[in-house]
């Protein structure tokens, strides 16, 4: 049980009742706990994730536990019209986007020189232009208001060496 081995202080720090929140990668790890801290805060959260398994139903249920609003988004980061129809339906459903946090992505544990060009690339549009895609949805929504914030969430594969993971994330 995901609730049982964290403990968050998030809510005494502050305050967001009354905003809506966009968690990108809200299926599993970090993305579904930033996304119950967001619904511990107070926000009603739209959660995103390309999982079609059980991930977004238990992030759900852990933010309705909380007593929080959620709306469960099966899409890709990586087809600009899914994350604009997300943004649509989040606004539709929760209310005018405030926050938007990008946790979407992958790791490829396969050694750089062994790695197909295919599996390269998909890592490529998930992590790279998973972002900018989202951020580019979120913030289109979020100038029609005039206010709004985007956090993006990047591993630190990225920037220090990880046995048996490819350094090009």
């Amino acid at each position: 049980n995901i609730m049982s081995d964290i403990s968050l202080n998030a809510p005494k720090l502050f305050d967001l009742g009354g905003k809506v929140a966009l968690v990108t990668g809200a299926g599993s790890g970090i993305g579904q706990r930033i996304a119950i801290g967001l619904a511990q805060c107070g926000a009603d959260v739209a959660l995103l994730d390309r999982r079609t398994d059980e991930g977004l139903a238990d992030t759900a249920r852990y933010i309705e536990a909380a007593g929080r609003r959620s709306i469960k988004i099966a899409a890709d980061v990586t087809q600009s019209s899914a994350l604009t129809e997300a943004v649509a339906r989040t606004e539709a459903e929760l209310g005018p986007l405030t926050l938007a946090v990008n946790a979407a992505g992958i790791a490829n544990a396969n050694p750089a020189e062994e790695m197909e060009e295919s599996q390269f690339q998909t890592m490529m549009d998930i992590n790279l232009k998973g972002v900018f895609l989202s951020c580019q949805a979120e913030a289109r929504a979020m100038l029609k208001t005039g206010r709004g914030a985007i956090v993006n969430i990047a591993s630190m594969s990225g920037v220090i060496v990880n046995r048996g993971l490819s350094q090009c994330h």
